[in-house]
């Protein structure tokens, strides 16, 4: 009972804090909204991070389907994926998803199948990205170098986590035969075991995935057609360019593994001054500051409240 209140209690605090940094880092009693939206009118703004929140309530949809299982809380899920979401757009290089193995370990049972999960949907989610990356570059005539250096990083990207996804149980395994030829000790029987875990994760994942690889390929390239949607908000600033909208679409997306600020402050001002100087606008700044103000802005809202709530909720429980 104590533990519970406590783990309220912590659970509070963490959305407070979340709120007030997001409060400072803002500064939203400098901000000049009617700047803001002089360049994206307010319905705008608000219809684009209702779509960006809906993607990650499919991406919680894309995971139960993953997982094969249904004996846990499909609303503490949910929740869980928005708070995971809040983490990643709180900390750069993604460091977020450590939140997401802990949080997720009580609907999966292990720390090794939320590891396993994870690792899926980020193959699922590069293959998406190239998918729509090609078809940017297919349909563009613009000058555009520096997206074909991108694509060739984002490539090796996804080449290594097909790698890891595919081979990592054989890897594992070459490790334990040679775990078993040394001396037994603790160290040995602690790396069997937890090696032992992941394989069978990644056993357990990888036969759903295969069962199920359509409809999460589907599923897939429908979150980012949503999250590519947003960028519409910017019709303006992009010039009625629907192929400069796919590849910012997947600048941003790839700039969130970049040391940036809160809600992408960096990666995303970085991938609209890309566009902007492909259409020589001077105005891309202040546009990729909508983005990460109001679009990743909405989603550490949330994240914030939904922490808020359930500490609170935890309390009178």
């Amino acid at each position: 009972m104590e533990n519970k209140f406590i783990n309220s209690i912590f659970t509070t605090f963490i959305g407070l804090g979340f709120l007030y940094y997001v409060y400072t880092f803002f500064d939203l009693e400098e901000t000049d909204f009617r700047k803001i939206f002089n360049l994206v009118e307010i319905r705008l703004i608000i219809i684009g991070s209702v779509i960006y929140l809906f993607s990650h309530l499919i991406r919680s949809f894309r995971l139960i389907l993953m997982s094969g299982e249904n004996n846990y809380s499909y609303r503490k899920l949910i929740s869980e994926q928005f708070k995971a979401n809040g983490f990643n757009l709180l900390l750069p290089f993604k460091l977020g998803e450590s939140y997401r193995l802990i949080a997720f370990k009580q609907f999966f049972g292990s720390y090794t199948n939320s590891f396993s999960l994870l690792l899926t949907e980020r193959f699922f989610d590069f293959f998406a990205i190239i998918t729509f990356f090609c078809i940017g570059l297919l349909i563009s005539s613009a000058d555009i170098k520096v997206f074909e250096n991108l694509f060739y990083i984002s490539i090796a990207l996804f080449l290594v986590i097909t790698l890891i996804f595919f081979v990592l149980k054989d890897i594992l395994l070459i490790l334990q035969k040679n775990i078993i030829l040394k001396k037994p000790s603790k160290l040995n029987q602690s790396l069997i075991k937890i090696s032992t875990s992941i394989i069978n994760s990644l056993d357990h994942i990888s036969s759903t995935a295969k069962n199920k690889i359509l409809a999460l390929s589907v599923i897939t390239l429908i979150i980012w057609g949503l999250e590519f949607s947003v960028f519409l908000i910017f019709y303006d600033f992009l010039q009625g360019n629907f192929d400069l909208l796919v590849l910012l679409g997947v600048a941003v997306a790839l700039s969130t593994f970049l040391p940036n600020g809160p809600a992408g402050i960096g990666g995303v001002q970085l991938a609209f001054y890309i566009i902007g100087e492909i259409l020589g606008s001077s105005e891309a700044l202040n546009y990729s500051l909508i983005y990460s103000f109001f679009i990743f802005g909405s989603g550490l809202i949330v994240a914030c409240l939904l922490f808020i709530f359930d500490g609170i909720r935890g309390l009178f429980k």
